[in-house]
């Protein structure tokens, strides 16, 4: 049953993957006299299948493909090589949680290639198997077809095996409910409109989903069209790494929706869990599963109600979520600040040192009325906001800046861009007006096209207008006493603090 032909154009792919995958098993400490990248191995031959989502999937609408092994034996890198059909489907992404590294998706027209390994001296995986799940968009309307062509495994001892699939998923791509479909004008479309899998919440009104005891509340205006929300009660947890000083304190749920992208406006989560895990020595919260790090992260705004025995918190995306409980860190009083007693900013400031986003100095002082740095004033914004993310500019400035993590987060997700020549001046004192842009940016508030009523408004930079304008409309920031806004200043410690405190306070009115 071995395929003789093969995509030539997408061969390179398991290539890189054999040797990601030696390389991982040689850093394990595996002998290299066992290994033959050549060596094929008679197995039993195990079954390949595809399992779709939505066998009916709407026009615009994704539609997932999963690729299942049953029967297999200790497969510790897998290459997958399938076809889809181009006329009705658009292939987006791919994604394993079973193996810790890929290589990026070989697409050429119909043909993809997929290819992942484990990390490490560890086993392969044994039984029926989840390898993979594709994601496409449902492009036009007919029937199409994904087809697994062939699939190379290669062993913990790198012995590589290869199996035709040949494993068919039929799907037909149907039009919404307003979409005549095609024919003549005038014409109602034959083609049925099922309903996607899962709950309907329209754009506008946003709404509540639930289901085998947990809760989504979506806000109005939380995605940009009608969206299908499902909430599954995982029955497998095992290829979920495990964290030392987590405890699982109820059921993982997988949360879903049926369009790409993230949120535009948090939405909020609440699961149950076992009461019995409350004591004083330990404490729960909310998490989510990131899969690329493999770590669990807690979410926002936790709230716990023991009446109900639930724990609720606020993300902008959908995952996989859990209840976890974790032991009390031991409570640090803040530092009695010396210098603010009496301030008008000393609310904000206690506020803040309290959460851990901003520290007095070593003699016990905070100098609310020094100035703060740019990288300051970046990290302030990051540890307030809980910001995570990668990819951001690398300035020539910043390489060795103890700050470099911060601003790396901030510049990732536009929130920081820099200066002309590359630059980001750490250490630069921030000024009102650039404080005000990242500050907005942060808070994902929308520029305001008037409102900048200051006897020097005409000083404010053109990049700082509409920023400065939603800021002073909220109260966020204020002028001074005699009538001015001195966008141009120096921020002062202070009212980094206090702008701060009241975003967040305006965050939560609304």
């Amino acid at each position: 049953m071995r395929q003789t032909k093969r995509m030539t154009a997408l061969l390179p792919v398991f290539h890189q993957i054999r040797i990601v995958c030696l390389s991982f098993l040689l850093a394990g400490s595996f002998l290299l006299s066992v290994f033959s990248l050549t060596t094929l191995v008679a197995y039993a031959a195990p079954a390949y299948t595809l399992s779709v989502s939505n066998n009916q999937p709407i026009t615009g609408r994704e539609v997932r493909v999963q690729v299942i092994g049953q029967g297999l034996s200790d497969v510790y890198a897998t290459e997958l090589q399938a076809t889809f059909n181009t006329d009705h489907l658009r292939f987006i992404s791919a994604s394993s949680t079973r193996f810790g590294y890929a290589v990026t998706p070989a697409v050429n027209g119909s043909q993809i290639v997929l290819a992942f390994t484990k990390v490490g001296p560890i086993s392969g995986e044994t039984g029926t198997v989840v390898l993979a799940e594709m994601v496409f968009e449902a492009t036009a309307l007919g029937s199409g077809t994904v087809e697994l062509k062939k699939v190379e495994t290669v062993d913990s001892a790198i012995n590589v095996v290869d199996f035709d699939a040949n494993a068919i998923a039929s799907l037909r791509v149907v039009a919404t409910s307003n979409d005549s479909g095609q024919g003549n004008p005038g014409q109602t479309s034959s083609v049925s409109t099922p309903e996607p899998e899962g709950v309907k919440v329209q754009k506008d009104t946003g709404g509540k989903v639930e289901n085998n005891g947990a809760a989504v509340n979506l806000p109005a205006g939380a995605v940009g069209s009608d969206i299908y929300v499902s909430i599954k009660k995982l029955s497998d947890t095992s290829h979920l790494k495990p964290d030392p000083d987590l405890k699982l304190a109820g059921d993982v749920y997988e949360i879903i929706k049926d369009v790409a992208g993230p949120f535009q406006k948090p939405v909020t989560i609440t699961l149950p869990f076992n009461t019995s895990l409350l004591d004083d020595e330990h404490e729960v919260a909310l998490y989510w599963y990131n899969e690329e790090t493999a770590k669990w992260v807690k979410l926002d705004d936790i709230k716990i109600d023991l009446v109900k025995g639930t724990v609720s918190g606020s993300v902008t995306h959908f995952t996989k979520f859990a209840v976890l409980a974790s032991a009390k860190s031991a409570s640090v009083k803040p530092p009695a600040l010396t210098d603010i007693k009496g301030h008008w900013a000393e609310a904000g400031i206690q506020k803040l040192v309290k959460a851990g986003v901003i520290d007095g100095y070593q003699d016990g002082t905070f100098q609310p009325d020094s100035t703060v740095t740019r990288s300051e004033f970046v990290s302030m914004i990051v540890r307030v906001f809980h910001l995570t993310a990668t990819g951001g500019t690398a300035f020539s400035d910043t390489g060795s800046h103890w700050a470099k993590d911060a601003i790396a987060i901030a510049s990732a997700m536009g929130i920081v861009v820099g200066y002309e020549d590359g630059t980001f001046g750490p250490d630069d004192n921030i000024t009102r007006e650039q404080m005000a842009v990242i500050l907005a940016r942060a808070a994902q508030l929308a520029s305001a096209n008037s409102g900048l009523d200051y006897k020097d408004s005409g000083d404010v930079s053109a990049w700082a207008q509409g920023p400065l304008a939603a800021l002073t409309a909220k109260g966020v920031l204020n002028g001074y006493e005699d009538g001015t806004l001195k966008p141009k200043a120096f921020s002062t410690r202070a009212e980094a603090a206090v702008s701060m405190m009241r975003i967040l306070d305006a965050q939560q009115v609304q």
